[in-house]
């Protein structure tokens, strides 16, 4: 099959891409799985993966039982990585193409949580971009709830005008943005490594016991880390020719999250050590020579900027997913007024920490089975989709009993309740890890194991006598097996 060798008209950089979730077809496909590294490099580079490493070093580990966390958690990276590699197969979105598991009506429900979930990691972004332009305002003696509010302003027009662009924009200039973020944030940890007490021990432990506490940290890691971003891989995907590699698709989406999530994340463990890691801008601008403090806010904004574009593209064609008609280059601006609501919520109503914490525990409860559903979908599919009915209003291979498969929705339903169940967080705490398991978190392998089992078990008949019914469905190159 030919393929595009440049990228078309439609998909050119610096221009406003016009396609939606509707499927992007083969003329139209171009590129190499390596671009997906440098998308992901450059998104995953912001301040706010500090914190992640601050939440770690707090729990009561040690700084190296802290960064082995940090290490094994971000494995769940690997898991991103896994849900990009149908992308060529199906030609559309992440979202759009979990449709054919829960069909194209019941997908609704996924679908509004998948686009929550972004937009409250758009906010968790804003916030520390818009603290560091609060920073650069103080630095000149400007203080105070109108400079506030004009920061958060600045904030969210620099990332909407950057994200109208789309797809073509995002694989471009991230090659070239990971390199200048990279460089800037290795300047930045340099002064911040200059105050790190390497001997720093074992604290007061947030679990029972050590073991307990280690578990509790991998499950925080992993779940603001691979788990916080399954539900959108495939939107960066989908532009590669049908026949790229799968296995190359899933590595360099991995490689390219992991890398520097786990750099920064073990650094904020590091820092905080002795720095208030919880503060990054603050304590890190504390920290720097006078002459070096403006240059560390702009790098903060840029950086938190550059991790809002993935965001922001993604949401746009999950709101299109819900069944919102508009475009996607419009749906930015339902973004940054949402996005703006968050940091007003996080700055003048609640605490920042807290209400990160909180929501990574109920992002966890959809997220966990959904992936394990999504994974095991494609595995008894063997990647192989018939495109158009993804989108039909009506009828078609994912239509199921008028347009929902109950059974899915039952599986997504038993993996949200034992990840409940297994959950030890500040908003809820269940008997069962305060208890017996002395404050040990396995929300996330309780989802993706009770969600994944439930949906092989409730489905594989179905989806063996859809493959059955359709010999006409497209493979990825290489698949083989029963097609549906």
């Amino acid at each position: 099959m030919a393929q595009a060798v440049t990228a078309p008209e439609s998909d050119k950089p610096f221009k406003v891409e016009q396609r939606g979730i509707d499927i992007v077809p083969d003329s139209e496909r171009h590129g190499s799985p390596r671009e997906l590294f440098w998308i992901w490099a450059a998104s995953l580079m912001g301040i706010v993966d500090l914190v992640i490493g601050a939440v770690v070093i707090s729990l009561g580990l040690s700084l190296w039982a802290a960064v082995a966390a940090v290490i094994i958690g971000n494995l769940s990276y690997f898991l991103v990585g896994l849900v990009a590699m149908n992308g060529p197969a199906a030609g559309t979105s992440t979202i759009v193409i979990s449709r054919s598991a829960f069909g194209v009506r019941g997908n609704a429900v996924p679908t509004f949580f998948s686009w929550f979930t972004i937009m409250c990691w758009e906010g968790v972004n804003a916030v520390v971009g818009t603290l560091a332009l609060i920073g650069i305002f103080a630095t000149y003696g400007l203080t105070g709830n109108g400079y506030k509010a004009l920061s958060l302003i600045i904030f969210i027009v620099l990332m909407v005008s950057w994200a109208i662009f789309g797809h073509a924009t995002i694989a471009s200039i991230n090659r070239i943005m990971t390199y200048v973020i990279g460089i800037a944030m290795c300047i930045v940890l340099g002064y911040g490594f200059q105050h790190v007490n390497w001997s720093y021990g074992w604290g007061h432990l947030a679990g029972a016991n050590k073991a307990t506490t280690f578990v509790l940290a991998v499950m925080i890691v992993a779940a603001a880390n691979g788990l916080a971003f399954t539900n959108m891989p495939a939107d960066y995907s989908r532009y590669l020719p049908r026949d790229a590699s799968r296995s190359k698709i899933a590595l360099y989406t991995a490689l390219g999250a992991f890398l520097p999530a786990t750099i920064l994340n073990a650094a904020g463990a590091i820092i905080g050590t002795k720095l208030n890691a919880f503060d990054p801008v603050g304590s890190l601008a504390a920290v720097m020579p006078h002459w070096f403090h403006f240059l560390f806010l702009l790098i903060a904004i840029v950086s938190m900027i550059w991790a809002n574009i993935v965001n922001t593209y993604s949401s746009g064609l999950n709101l299109q997913a819900i069944g919102i008609k508009i475009a996607r280059y419009k749906t930015v601006l339902i973004d940054a007024v949402v996005a703006a609501g968050f940091v007003c919520y996080a700055l003048w109503i609640s605490n920042f920490v807290d209400s990160l914490e909180n929501f990574l525990a109920l992002m966890i409860w959809w997220i966990a089975p959904w992936t394990a559903i999504y994974l095991v979908d494609a595995y008894l599919r063997r990647f192989r989709y018939r495109s158009e009915d993804l989108l039909r209003s009506g009828g078609g291979l994912y239509w199921f009993r008028d347009g929902v498969n109950w059974s899915a929705l039952a599986a997504l339903v038993l993996g949200a309740g034992a990840a409940v169940l297994f959950t030890n967080a500040t908003l809820f705490a269940s008997p069962l890890t305060t208890g017996p398991l002395g404050g040990m978190d396995w929300s996330i392998p309780a989802g993706l194991i009770v969600g994944g089992l439930a949906y092989y078990l409730l489905c594989r008949r179905a989806i063996a006598r859809q493959s059955a019914s359709a010999p006409d469905a497209v493979p990825a190159a290489g698949a083989a097996g029963p097609v549906a």
